[in-house]
């Protein structure tokens, strides 16, 4: 079969979300297990007891403990390697989560601040305020109501010849 061509299937490019007590947890938890686990591994190193010298006078048995010697020190020291990164992976999950915690308070903060901000009004109820208070504004609404107390519409805007009643009593040219 080839290779997935849709989007999220390439390592890396997916979108993962997990929770920070999840993080948290998993870099507890996880860095004791893998903490037991390589005192466990350890131990069994430790209780072999082969040497390259243990292993009697023939040739290929002393080849195979000095093998045996040489594999496990490379593979101690590969444990070792491997507790540092185990480490560093259960801390990196708890600094995530740590990280998470402190946007998701961030986060909060800051709508706390608008939440504040906006107990006192918004900018747009301010501004519509403002200009409301304006004479032309209040000239309109003081022309409206005169409008509506006489029962007609308010009287066309002088600037706006279309807009009289002459003209729009204006018979059409006749061609």
């Amino acid at each position: 079969m080839g290779a997935s061509s849709r989007p999220g299937d390439e390592p890396g490019s997916g979108s993962v979300s997990y929770s920070p007590d999840l993080m948290d947890d998993l870099g507890r938890r996880k860095q004791d297990q893998w903490a037991q686990d390589s005192v466990e591994a350890h131990q069994r190193l430790d209780s072999t007891a082969l040497t390259a010298d243990s292993v009697g006078p023939i040739t290929a048995l002393r080849r195979f403990g000095q093998v045996y010697a040489a594999t496990r020190g490379v593979y101690l020291e590969t444990l070792k390697g491997v507790q540092t990164d185990l480490d560093a992976i259960a801390q990196g999950l708890r600094r995530s989560a740590q990280e998470m915690r402190d946007r998701d308070d961030q986060a909060g903060a800051a709508f706390l601040a608008l939440q504040r901000q906006w107990s006192r009004g918004t900018t747009s109820e301010r501004e519509r305020t403002r200009a409301s208070a304006t004479q032309q504004v209040e000239a309109a609404s003081e022309s409206k109501k005169q409008a509506d107390a006489v029962g007609g519409p308010p009287p066309p805007a002088a600037s706006d010849p279309a807009q009289t009643p002459s003209a729009s009593r204006a018979k059409p040219p006749i061609a």
